[in-house]
């Protein structure tokens, strides 16, 4: 029974490695890319790549090489993404006001990273199955659940895509933030 538990959590490791070596490789290149290409693009692109993450992780969560994958595309678009929102952030604030703005950013990305375990949890508990392993029966999340934590989070994307979008559109004028 222990090797079931060990194998597991090693398997796990496994399918989310992709997301963590391409986290360290453009968490701190995203930052040069940025430089290159001004704000707005990255911020884009960034988005639509977290969203093209979500929906691979939607559509074929079935496999563990295609996990992996829309993890790595997932990360990729998070680290342009957020890179590109905090420059952006910080070169349209007034340098007076860059300490309260950086700290509201801040507190507003705590509580949505705060709200979204909640709401996968909440979706994964009034979402089980009955399994029987053995003999003994076990209540777990269903598919069901991970489609709607899965779909949940590609529609906040999308969003976000359209915001980065509307936002690339107001800004257009100010040539430092492209």
């Amino acid at each position: 029974m222990v090797h079931f538990w060990i194998e597991n959590a090693i398997n796990t490791g496994k399918i989310q490695l992709p997301f963590a070596i391409v986290l360290l490789i453009f968490g701190p290149t995203s930052g040069f890319i940025i430089s290159k290409l001004g704000s707005i693009k990255p911020m884009i692109i960034g988005t639509v790549l977290t969203a093209t993450g979500f929906s691979i992780l939607y559509l074929f969560h079935s496999t563990e090489i295609s996990i992996s994958l829309g993890l790595a595309i997932l990360s990729t678009g998070l680290s342009l993404a957020s890179v590109g929102a905090v420059n952006v952030t910080i070169l349209s604030t007034p340098v007076e006001f860059t300490g309260v703005t950086m700290g509201i950013s801040t507190m507003l990305r705590i509580v949505g990273s705060s709200i979204g375990p909640a709401l996968a949890a909440m979706y994964m508990q009034t979402n089980q199955s009955l399994i029987n392993i053995q003999g003994i029966t076990k209540s777990l999340p269903s598919s069901f659940s991970f489609d709607l934590i899965f779909l949940s989070a590609l529609v906040f994307s999308i969003a976000a895509i359209s915001m980065s979008i509307v936002l690339s559109k107001k800004i257009h004028a100010k040539p430092n933030l492209q």
